[in-house]
């Protein structure tokens, strides 16, 4: 055996961890990938990721290595599409709307013939370069990315054993076609829905600013006609003084409760300008998303337009799949309904339709189940 087949390396990526396989010498390696360095299949601190890489190849002397890269199924996004569909257009539409469920906006996708289906792989930018490039800084040839669709019944575990590992690096020459090291970006998607408002929102938007800007104006106004009237009586008094003619009590009585009436008005407005104004603590609010329509990425895209809403303490995970046909919303009794609204809205604007229920057994204020008929 030559140096070069016992230096040939095969490395597994998880969600959150690495597998190193070097079949030929029964060695494995694991490295775990913690929330400060990867956090929502999105690398935010290359620093780390390359200390941590660097530190586990010096460690386990893989320098150098030729390496096959295969990528656990939970660091893609994946669909297949029938070989009855021979219209390349038709092909693309289908593409193009697998591509707007990804919740990710700086994308790579390639699409391949594996067995009698046309398979589509997309993969997060943020995700895939930052771990090729840290490999690329340790002199690790890369030479190969797979799919682990491709490798299927192949490997059994997480990693690879030392007759699995050496299996896959004979049959390397044959997946030449699913390579994703030649993966292309597509198209940076601008996904208004998610950054801008809604049309229904910016009209709201506006006449929420007219409104505040009116009580704003009469606000002025109440004060000015105050301060002018107070000035004006202040005058008359005085000159009244100066003349030395006596003021009917009845007058005086009448002046002040002009000024009372006014005043109390600018209070009022100013009252309602700070109930105008009054905000929600969005923070205080524990929000459950769960997928149950079994299409990877729809609970990321509802969490998303939750987050564009102002909630921020947003957990996902994966539910039984629900074919009722519309998504179930839980509220718990202590909701006040214009929160309940704001979260029926981001539902909403993302195209779904709902069921509400309310439950004071569940351990959040909000449990979201997605359907897969929705």
């Amino acid at each position: 055996m030559s140096p070069t087949e016992t230096n040939r390396l095969i490395i597994f990526v998880h969600r959150n961890k690495i597998f190193f396989c070097r079949a030929h010498q029964d060695q494995s390696f694991e490295l775990q990938l913690t929330t400060d360095i990867i956090k929502d299949l999105e690398v935010i601190n290359t620093y780390k990721l390359d200390k941590a890489l660097t530190k586990i190849i010096d460690e386990s002397g893989l320098k150098s290595a030729q390496v096959t890269i295969i990528l656990n199924k939970s660091t893609y996004f994946h669909k297949s599409l029938e070989s009855t569909i021979k219209d390349p257009l038709e092909q693309e539409a289908q593409i193009e709307k697998f591509s707007e469920l990804i919740p990710f906006d700086d994308i790579f996708i390639k699409q391949f013939k594996f067995g009698k289906k046309l398979e589509v792989v997309a993969i997060n930018r943020g995700f895939y370069e930052p771990i090729l490039n840290s490999l690329k800084k340790l002199n690790l040839n890369v030479s190969m990315i797979l799919p682990d669709l491709v490798i299927k019944g192949m490997v059994e575990g997480e990693n690879c054993t030392t007759k699995e590992g050496l299996a896959i690096l004979s049959a390397v020459p044959k997946f030449t076609n699913y390579n994703l090291l030649d993966i292309k970006p597509k198209k940076t998607i601008l996904r208004i829905e998610k950054d801008a408002p809604a049309p229904e929102d910016r009209k709201r938007l506006v006449i929420l600013s007219v409104v505040f800007g009116l009580l704003i104006i009469v606000l002025i106004f109440a004060l000015i006609f105050n301060y002018n009237r107070a000035q004006q009586d202040k005058k008359l008094i005085n000159q009244q003084q100066q003349n030395q003619t006596a003021q009917p009590p009845s007058s005086i009585i009448s002046n002040t409760n002009d000024n009372k009436s006014a005043t109390d008005s600018a209070q009022a407005d100013l009252k309602e300008k700070e109930a105008t104004e009054e905000t929600i603590d969005f923070d205080i609010y524990e929000i459950r998303v769960l997928n149950g329509s079994g299409i990877t990425g729809q609970a990321g895209i509802v969490k998303e337009g939750l987050e564009d809403a102002g909630f921020d303490n947003i957990t996902v995970g994966n539910a039984k799949t629900i074919t009722s046909g519309k998504t179930s919303v839980i509220f718990s009794p202590s909701v006040p309904s214009s929160v309940r609204a704001i979260i029926l809205e981001s539902i909403e604007s993302i195209g779904q339709e709902y069921t509400i229920q309310e439950n004071d057994q569940i351990d959040y204020d909000s449990v979201i189940t997605t359907s897969a008929n929705n």
